[in-house]
């Protein structure tokens, strides 16, 4: 189980808020572009917002330009034009919003993942900072361990599953967690098995949990 793109309804309706920047006049159309391509999307017009969107430029406001690039990333995806969702995720760089590219470097991943080219998609999963947005650098390591898993590389696989912490992501926890302790348990280590199995918890993730809780008790 991978864990999928994070092309959640808060990240696609969330505003970029005011801004203290030295040019106003620059930043102010930044920010009436970027919400005029909101407002047409919003009324189903999305060829309008496109253009208002792609209109933003880095130049004018760096926070707001990543906020279009990635709406229009999030668009084209929907779209199935993957290619060029990459385009504009690929645009946004740390410096502009950390947590932006750290959610567009998990979907540029994750978009790899989709045409079968492992290699490509860890080295995007590899490039998400553990100071992220909403987990994406927790799940980033789960699918990362999860990958060599599935080439039968248990003990690769681990290090990743153990980067991830309960406190980044409670769910990308569990999965982890449950994924260690069937990595233990296929190599009859059963004591460190059930260890990791334990940390799986109902309310961090429930089919996590009932998978764990039927392990141990086995």
């Amino acid at each position: 189980m991978f864990w999928n793109s994070f092309n959640c309804k808060d990240i696609r309706t969330r505003k970029v808020k005011s801004m203290n920047t030295k040019d106003n006049d620059q930043s102010a159309s930044a920010q009436e572009e970027y919400n005029l391509g909101n407002t047409c999307y919003a009324a189903g017009n999305v060829q309008k917002a496109c253009e208002h969107w792609k209109s933003v430029g880095r130049q004018d406001h760096a926070g707001v330009y990543a906020w279009a690039q990635y709406k229009l990333g999030d668009l084209f995806d929907l779209e199935g034009d993957i290619g060029e969702a990459r385009e504009h995720w690929g645009n946004i760089c740390l410096e502009d919003d950390l947590r932006l590219y750290a959610i567009a470097q998990f979907n540029i991943g994750d978009s790899f993942v989709k045409e079968g080219k492992i290699e490509q998609a860890r080295a995007y999963w590899q490039n998400v900072p553990q100071e992220d947005y909403d987990g994406a650098y927790a799940w980033a390591q789960y699918n990362l361990g999860t990958s060599f898993e599935k080439e039968g590389k248990s003990l690769e696989a681990r290090p990743y599953w153990l980067n991830v912490r309960r406190q980044d992501n409670g769910a990308a926890y569990a999965w982890s967690q449950l994924k260690l302790g069937n990595s233990f348990s296929a190599e009859d280590k059963k004591e460190q098995a059930r260890e990791h199995w334990q940390n799986v918890y109902q309310e961090d993730d429930p089919e996590a949990y009932i998978k764990a809780q039927g392990y141990l008790g086995k």
